[in-house]
């Protein structure tokens, strides 16, 4: 079985379970290691212990918002390199454009944005950023039995 190596880290903040174990599912089967947070101050008190690769945001969370998140990660200098992705259920354009300018590196809109163009959107702004190898890496785990050396030539 080839199981990929952890491609990177990325934190998902979001207030609704369902959305952040759609997201957690689907990063973590691409050999992502996920973090996550329910609420903005819990997102901050992750984004400056763990430093992810990339943040998931969502907009819509209770007390800090998205935006107040979103500022307070570009106003840390430990932090304000982080890429960003909105995904949010938001989709106004003076709202998204606002976003932008504050440093977001993307805006996607929830349940109009397919998971695969999710992944594909974080995989751009990775590899933009620097954040770990694009170049996948894999381990490989050999089951008795299942598999011998020429096979795994072809």
């Amino acid at each position: 079985m080839i199981v990929p190596v952890n491609k990177g880290t990325i934190l998902i903040i979001d207030d609704q379970e369902r959305s952040r174990s759609l997201y957690r599912a689907l990063l973590l089967r691409e050999g992502y290691e996920v973090l996550e947070a329910e609420s903005g101050e819990r997102g901050l008190e992750l984004v400056k212990s763990a430093k992810p690769d990339v943040i998931i945001l969502d907009l819509f969370l209770p007390a800090l918002s998205g935006s107040d998140v979103l500022e307070r990660i570009r106003a840390d200098d430990s932090t304000k390199k982080i890429p960003i992705i909105v995904l949010s259920v938001e989709g106004e354009k003076d709202a998204i454009q606002k976003l932008l300018r504050l440093g977001a590196q993307d805006y996607l809109v929830k349940g109009f944005t397919p998971p695969k163009e999710v992944l594909s959107k974080l995989r751009t702004v990775m590899q933009k950023a620097g954040a770990k190898s694009p170049a996948p890496s894999y381990k490989i785990r050999i089951i008795e039995g299942q598999v011998d050396a020429p096979q795994l030539e072809q």
